[in-house]
């Protein structure tokens, strides 16, 4: 608790080494991740990014570097994909999470990981892109809605007297996505 009145100067001095060390100010950092160095046989050069506005890069302009590395879909994340000759979907281990096979995702996981990042010591940040559901179930709508589909199917299938509602209310459905994702964190790579 901060109190902000005081009514003599120690007690003043008091509160403001008090607000002194509650109040900390945090840097934003912002961090370039373009593949620029594609840009640099055409005469364009990014490299001053970071030493005129203090942005943080890769050396080299690399996609995949020293400070950033973004991994698009690693592992097996369970999905819903389109046949591009059908325009059907299929499957992907299990389709949606709950049905997903952790320990099979978490192995392929860790080798995308070690071949994408492969500095054991890689101390710069780390992203996970992943697009293909989202892991909070009622954010699932648009193009996401067959997730929710096939989740409430499933669902349905494990308690068939149980309505849709409640089934949304009280099912495992949000439990799969936290798993997967909580699990996907690497620690130690």
């Amino acid at each position: 608790m901060v109190y902000l009145f005081a009514r003599t100067h120690s007690a003043t001095l008091w509160t403001l080494l008090l607000l002194q060390n509650l109040v900390t100010i945090k840097t934003f950092e912002v961090y370039w991740n373009i593949p620029t160095f594609m840009c640099n046989q055409f005469g364009f050069d990014f490299g001053g990014v970071n030493r005129t506005y203090s942005v943080v890069q890769n050396k080299n302009d690399t996609f995949r570097g020293n400070a950033v590395a973004i991994l698009y879909d690693p592992g097996k994340f369970p999905a819903l994909l389109e046949k591009p000759s059908t325009k059907t979907l299929y499957k992907r281990n299990g389709g949606v999470p709950q049905e997903g096979n952790l320990t099979e995702h978490l192995e392929i996981f860790e080798r995308h990981l070690n071949e994408l990042v492969p500095d054991r010591n890689f101390s710069g940040i780390g992203i996970i892109d992943f697009e293909s559901w989202r892991p909070i179930y009622r954010q699932n709508f648009g193009s996401l809605q067959p997730y929710k589909d096939l989740s409430v199917k499933i669902e349905k299938e494990r308690h068939p007297y149980w309505s849709t509602s409640h089934l949304e209310r009280e099912g495992p459905i949000d439990d799969g996505p936290d798993d997967i994702a909580v699990d996907s964190e690497p620690s130690g790579h």
